[in-house]
């Protein structure tokens, strides 16, 4: 009889997600999914995490050490036992050492967060070497590289002012007394989309007590989950303090109708 255990992800991502996996009557795990009753995830995990099952009982997985025999490209290798693994991989490296220790190349980061892979152990055998100090980093690097080209400015997700969403979408009264100045584009998290069932250029109802409009959905990881935004969309509408709220756009909870010039307001999307 299978069971189902609930664990959370161990990589340096390092979000955590929780899982359910499905472990059979061996101990042997037989399928790995996410955990519905995660409101961050709604029951989706990486294509990575996703086929852990895959990947870890795959036939071609390579379980034990080999030595390669011949030249690089050519695919022939012989297999060896750890301790021989070990003592070649050791005295190959004090040799390295030696002579020149600054040739060995520090290759290691958070893995699984553990106490050897992330917790300095690797640092501290590469310092006893006297290896080259780099960037130690082999995902952060590339990830923060990933978020300029994306987000256009360091690891800061823009823009600096967002929309909130909100969880419901209950009608409002119809106010008349409101009209918006070029509209824009309505940007979306993938997550936020799939959840709400929104498509790609999908005309969508942005509202609160003040007012709505209609706008395009555009689907993009440029925005953060959680929120939505759009340029150059303005109230004419006067808030209940006598003042103008010149832009729709927030992450901040504040009375709609309250917020004065330059406030952020929380709006709804349907």
């Amino acid at each position: 009889m299978s069971t189902v255990v609930r664990v959370a992800c161990p990589h340096d991502c390092p979000d955590t997600c929780a899982m359910l996996v499905t472990v059979n009557e061996a101990g042997r795990a037989i399928k790995v999914e996410g955990d519905p009753n995660q409101p961050a995830t709604d029951g989706v995990l990486c294509t990575k995490v996703t086929r852990y099952t895959e990947r870890t009982y795959h036939k071609d997985r390579l379980l034990y050490p080999m030595r390669r025999m011949g030249n690089k490209g050519e695919g022939k290798f012989v297999r060896i036992t750890w301790d021989e693994a070990l003592d070649e991989i050791a005295s190959r490296l004090q040799a390295i050492a030696q002579r020149a220790p600054e040739a060995i190349v520090p290759y290691s980061y958070g893995g699984t967060m553990g106490y050897v892979q992330s917790e300095g152990m690797a640092a501290r055998l590469f310092n006893k070497l006297g290896g080259s100090r780099l960037d130690r980093t082999i995902c952060a690097s590339a990830g923060a590289a990933g978020m300029r080209t994306t987000y256009g400015a360091g690891v800061c997700y823009p823009p600096l002012r967002n929309w909130s969403m909100a969880t419901s979408t209950n009608r409002m009264d119809t106010v008349t007394s409101c009209s918006v100045i070029r509209l824009s584009n309505l940007e979306i998290h993938p997550v936020d989309a799939a959840q709400r069932g929104i498509q790609e250029g999908q005309d969508l109802r942005v509202f609160n007590e003040r007012g709505e409009f209609q706008v395009k959905a555009v689907i993009t990881e440029r925005i953060r989950p959680g929120v939505v935004m759009a340029y150059s969309i303005w109230w004419k509408k006067m808030g209940r303090d006598g003042k103008n709220c010149n832009e729709v756009a927030s992450q901040a909870l504040t009375d709609l109708g309250n917020a004065a010039t330059f406030y952020d307001c929380l709006v709804e999307v349907a």
